[in-house]
């Protein structure tokens, strides 16, 4: 049976963080078989509103000054919403705010919720887009208020309506039912452990009965993620085994998503945690050197090394997980790039390489080119393997805030020096002043893991000196 009752919710927002942030407007569409109902209000935030949101959504300050706060209409909204299927695009979105509006009350708030998002997704995959723009123009519905509340909330309770006719009742029955249900909680975890899930960056570890790790992993809200663990178990014998065995749960919050990223590499790698496949590694991994035959010409030379020397980076071609992806990567570049597989250490002959013979070596093994002309087609082959410069002239900070907690890292050379939280002592900067060049421990993980981060975030990456004020690095 279709839901009886349904509100559709849209609330516009001061910014993204539904703990630093406030509603601005709220309004809803609730439906009870045929019966609807329209609610709308502004709501006075306490405090202020950027230009952008103020362009965005055309809600000047001054009218939220009027406004009712969200106290003094909370009541009105969860009756509202009381008894309904919660129905918001991007779902997670709203219900985050409400909820965290009405705790600031002591309110509970939880009613079953369906993403418009996702339906749209499952019942028209033949389209690419699904954000309400797109679904505005796909459908040329009619919104008299686009990035306002009330006008968003009915073009969901219009789209709802256009999914009524464009599919049969046990087609969005069962996807409704799919989307809306509720996670399969192991049997071995205790419900507590559930009930103080953060709604917030960090790193998350399931353990089981013999406190052994089974799963590690990471996310910018670890309730959900977690949560999704439990909704998917039967999506897979192995992922079902790993549920059953969940004993207890713990929960490392962080600052934001490159703090979790790292804490969760650092953590698979000493922990290495049985359910996790593709970054369950060793520390150890395997570097290809550059080093230089007699003659001139360009070779390598492979080592599986605990720790990697920040001195050496520049003569690394490549760091590999093992001796065979090593092979294998040179197997490739031979032909592509017209190199020896003798100097490359794929072959050891005393006189002509096999690709010599197929025409792909152009005759360094045999002394017939040039060492110039092979050292720059050997430079170019490990090009994009190799360890980028580091882009700055000295240290970086890099800080990340979420709530009340901040931190800080501090990072030379692609080696995290110091990582602070903003509760640190007057003492870091004699700290940091005592790091030596035997204390820079390179990771490639972590390098990999920062490298994507400075590529999208470098307007959040400042220059870092050893005197100052701490609090400047942390705002």
């Amino acid at each position: 049976m279709l839901p009886k009752s349904l509100a559709f919710v849209d609330i516009e927002t001061t910014g993204s963080s539904p703990f630093a942030d406030r509603a601005i407007e709220v309004g809803i569409v609730r439906v009870d078989e045929g019966r609807v109902r329209e609610f709308s209000t502004l709501l006075d935030p306490g405090i202020p509103v950027s230009p952008f949101i103020q362009d965005l959504t055309g809600i000047d300050g001054r009218e939220l000054e009027d406004a009712p706060s969200f106290y003094e209409v909370k009541d009105e909204i969860a009756s509202l919403i009381d008894g309904a299927l919660f129905v918001a695009h991007n779902a997670r979105f709203d219900f985050g705010f409400l909820k965290h509006e009405f705790k600031r009350y002591d309110m509970s708030f939880s009613p079953k919720q369906l993403c418009t998002v996702k339906l749209s997704r499952r019942l028209f995959p033949q389209y690419r887009k699904h954000d309400l723009s797109s679904i505005i123009e796909r459908f040329q519905f009619e919104c008299a208020a686009r990035h306002r509340a009330l006008g968003d909330a009915k073009v969901l309770w219009d789209f709802y309506n256009l999914v009524l006719k464009e599919h049969s009742s046990d087609i969005i029955k069962s996807t409704i039912e799919e989307l809306t249900r509720k996670p399969s909680l192991p049997p071995r975890l205790a419900k507590k452990y559930l009930e103080s899930l953060p709604e917030a960056p960090g790193v998350y570890a399931f353990y089981d009965k013999g406190n052994t790790p089974l799963y590690i992993g990471k996310s910018v809200n670890v309730r959900e993620r977690i949560m999704s663990h439990f909704a998917n178990d039967y999506t897979s014998a192995r992922q079902l085994e790993m549920v059953s065995l969940i004993e207890h749960i713990e929960v490392y919050p962080t600052a934001g998503d490159l703090f979790a990223q790292l804490l969760e590499s650092e953590m698979i790698k000493s922990y290495q945690p049985l359910f996790n496949r593709q970054l369950r590694y060793a520390r150890k991994v395997v570097v290809l050197k550059k080093v230089e035959s007699e003659d001139g010409y360009f070779s390598c030379d492979a080592r599986e090394v605990d720790s990697i020397d920040v001195a050496d980076i520049d003569d690394i071609l490549g760091i590999f997980r093992s001796k065979k992806q090593i092979k294998d990567f040179l197997s490739n570049i031979v032909q592509e790039h017209s190199l020896c597989q003798k100097y490359l250490g794929l072959e050891k002959t005393k006189g002509a390489c096999f690709a010599r013979h197929l025409g792909w070596c152009r005759g360094a093994c045999t002394k017939d080119e040039n060492p110039l002309f092979y050292n720059t087609r050997f430079t170019e082959a490990f090009s994009a393997r190799r360890i980028k410069s580091w882009p700055f002239s000295g240290p970086v900070a890099i800080s990340e805030t979420f709530g009340d907690l901040t931190s800080t890292l501090i990072v030379d050379k692609w080696c995290v020096l110091k990582n602070i939280e903003s509760k640190v002592s007057a003492n870091f900067y004699e700290d940091v002043s005592e790091i030596s060049g035997s204390d820079m421990y390179f990771d490639y993980d972590a390098y990999k893991i920062l490298l994507r981060y400075m590529a999208n975030h470098h307007h959040l990456i400042k220059p870092f000196s050893f005197s100052g004020s701490l609090s400047e690095y942390l705002t």
